[in-house]
């Protein structure tokens, strides 16, 4: 089995009604999913009985392609602007992280984190070497 992003869901996370945007997000599951995928587990993605398991991944799949297409909506012209009449004035929520404005990419991650065939969060181990002694001229 692999795991399935509907991009109807996308839009509802999105908060898109309209057709136009279709190709656009499409495009966006078919690049993504693929490679969220090469990051689980074999097992876990072979496991098609364990329905709830299914859930999960396809959840966390879609709360990563709903939160990169999100940021690529919030970094198109005009999508976070300020309308203000009079002394009203309405803003849009702009997140903390300009990647991930949603926060739906990382809470995806975490989500998927117990199926990953290697943690992102732990740091690549190097060869560190030291010199004790620097002597000019050698």
């Amino acid at each position: 089995m692999s795991l399935f992003v509907d991009h109807n869901k996308v839009k509802v996370w999105c908060g898109i009604t309209e057709t136009d945007l279709d190709t656009e997000i499409l495009s966006v599951i078919s690049t993504l999913v693929p490679p969220i995928e090469y990051a689980i587990k074999p097992e876990h993605i072979a496991d098609a009985s364990n329905t709830g398991l299914q859930s999960t991944l396809n959840l966390g799949a879609l709360e990563i392609v709903a939160g990169e297409y999100f940021a690529i909506l919030s970094h198109k012209p005009g999508t976070f602007d300020t309308v203000t009449v009079d002394r009203f004035e309405v803003r849009p929520y702009v997140g903390t992280d300009a990647n991930d404005p949603s926060g739906w990419k990382n809470q995806g991650w975490a989500r998927l984190r117990p199926y990953l065939s290697v943690d992102p969060a732990l740091p690549a181990m190097a060869d560190v070497r030291t010199a004790s002694r620097f002597r000019e001229g050698s």
